[in-house]
């Protein structure tokens, strides 16, 4: 009896303690100021449905979330559906880093790519455009949080084929370039195992990784969410659950949005610092 009464206490303390921790974050926020968050992407971030008469933003959800865990929030949404991470989504950025400069980004979440690899542009380009963003983010003081390219659907077309391979291709660096950043290399055989496989196809892809990747310095930081693996296409496909998560062959459903918020704000919210 003893003994479950120490344990009970024990898990007690430690509820309390984690309570105070979070107290704790939140309360080193100075008066006044704005935790301010960009969401950055194509159809996925703008919340692209119904063939796009409608739009339900993860966003709305993060928000919510944010405000119920007493958290003074901004979050900006600046989706654009059909936008190409290659082509014009890096000057954007800059433009938007611009124009907010005076009150600055702590974190940038960055979803981007589908539109790239639909339209064959190859997973070098894809992926250090990608890198290019991350390193405007930085250069500004800002966090990100990157995320992986979901899945969409597959085909036996050469075209969808080679956009598949794309994908996974750009998310396995995506996971290289995480551990880079966070310097694990005591743990280089389990962050190997656990990058996407590519073992399944037969088209080889190179990279261009010899040039040095931006690395970010303190106050930022890069975290990556593995959206990919997060809400499988496999569901919408074999109808198991998840499958009320996707609206069409690549977007989400207001339901799908919404558990994504979700998933992102579990995230990203162990990593919050306040300026």
């Amino acid at each position: 009896m003893k003994v479950f009464k120490l344990i009970f206490l024990l898990i007690i303390t430690l509820s309390h303690f984690s309570q105070l921790t979070v107290a704790k974050r939140i309360n080193n926020m100075k008066n006044g100021e704005n935790l301010k968050i960009l969401a950055l992407g194509d159809s996925l971030t703008e919340g692209y449905f119904h063939g796009g008469a409608l739009f339900h933003p993860y966003t709305e959800t993060l928000s919510t979330l944010l405000k119920k865990s007493h958290i003074n929030a901004q979050v900006v949404n600046e989706g654009i559906s059909g936008e190409m991470a290659s082509r014009t989504m890096v000057s954007r950025l800059q433009n938007i880093l611009d124009v907010h400069n005076k009150e600055p980004f702590h974190w940038i979440i960055l979803l981007a790519g589908t539109n790239d690899v639909l339209h064959n542009v190859s997973p070098d380009r894809t992926f250090h455009s990608l890198l290019n963003m991350y390193q405007l983010a930085y250069s500004h003081n800002a966090s990100v949080l990157g995320v992986t390219i979901p899945q969409h659907y597959l085909s036996s077309h050469e075209k969808v084929y080679n956009a598949e391979l794309s994908r996974r291709s750009v998310n396995m660096f995506l996971h290289m370039y995480h551990h880079e950043c966070n310097n694990d290399k005591k743990n280089n055989n389990s962050v190997n195992g656990s990058l996407p496989s590519l073992s399944s196809y037969d088209t080889e892809t190179t990279f261009n990784t010899h040039h040095p990747w931006p690395i970010p310095k303190s106050p930022s930081l890069f975290v990556l969410f593995d959206l990919d693996r997060a809400i499988p296409f496999e569901a919408k496909e074999n109808m198991k659950p998840g499958y009320e998560f996707w609206d069409d062959n690549i977007h989400f459903s207001p339901l799908g949005y919404d558990h994504m918020g979700e998933l992102i704000f579990k995230k990203l919210f162990p990593f919050i610092k306040y300026k």
